[in-house]
């Protein structure tokens, strides 16, 4: 996806002009969702085994 960068940071959505480039767009973001939720598995699992150790 592609953005411009104001003054103070925020983004504006500019349109993809092809339907490739909406398709890489719709993958990459689909990517980043994916390790989003593996990275908060892997925090969960390890928070869960920390607990388990502290209870024995």
């Amino acid at each position: 996806m592609r953005h411009t960068t104001g003054l103070f940071g925020e983004g504006q959505y500019i349109p993809p002009e092809s339907p490739k480039e909406l398709e890489e767009a719709v993958h990459a973001h689909k990517v980043k969702l994916r390790l989003a939720c593996l990275l908060t598995l892997v925090i969960l699992s390890v928070v869960f085994l920390l607990n388990v150790d502290l209870l024995d």
